[in-house]
């Protein structure tokens, strides 16, 4: 195996393992109540509308259950939801999960991403009573949207829960570490040759 195979190896399971995150809310919500998300999750920001809510029998059991844990988030009479990396910065969005809140709220859900405020992908899915998974890979973004309508076409809130996002390390960052690995890796491997014993024919 060649060195720069190797370290191309190495370095797409470095990054693509540590940068991912799934927020699923668990550590921001209030037993049987609901707590607005002031504080970065897993290194990123909602908007100052969306809360964390206790969707299990303790709290809006109607809702519920969550998709995993106790709770899932929603836009407390706002608009949409957005979520940013805490300091700035660039994602990708691969998944999440998405429902009504309550029966009444059936309809849609449109997910969008965008960087410095141009859209660079978006889906739109189906909302019922069922947890529904929404799958892309947007990115890189520095803005992720969902906005949920009615059957009517007007706004209504939408539930969210486990949304699988990954932070993008800075191209510098990332050639700084390839090229490092690809130093070492030759160091080592003109070490091993030179000390490997030559077989001489008599």
């Amino acid at each position: 195996m060649s060195v720069r195979f190797l370290a191309a190896i190495l370095f797409t399971s470095v990054f693509s393992n540590a940068n991912a995150s799934v927020i699923d809310f668990e550590g921001a919500g209030k037993r049987g109540d609901f707590s607005y998300l002031s504080q970065p999750i897993a290194g990123f920001h909602f908007n100052p509308t969306v809360v964390a809510v206790d969707v299990s029998a303790t709290g809006w059991w109607g809702s519920g259950p969550a998709h995993s844990g106790q709770f899932a988030a929603i836009d407390n009479y706002g608009s949409t939801v957005k979520l940013v990396r805490d300091g700035g910065g660039l994602f990708t969005f691969h998944s999440a999960w998405v429902r009504s809140w309550y029966a009444h709220n059936f309809g849609d859900v449109t997910v969008s991403g965008f960087r410095s405020g141009i859209k660079v992908g978006e889906l739109v899915s189906v909302k019922d009573n069922q947890w529904r998974e929404v799958r892309a890979d947007f990115g890189p973004i520095d803005t992720l949207a969902f906005y949920g309508r009615d059957v009517n076409g007007a706004y209504n809130s939408t539930l969210l829960d486990d949304i699988n996002v990954a932070a993008v390390s800075e191209p510098s960052t990332m050639w700084s570490f390839v090229l490092g690995l690809i130093s070492a890796l030759s160091c080592a491997s003109v070490v091993q040759r030179r000390r490997t014993p030559r077989s001489h024919g008599r």
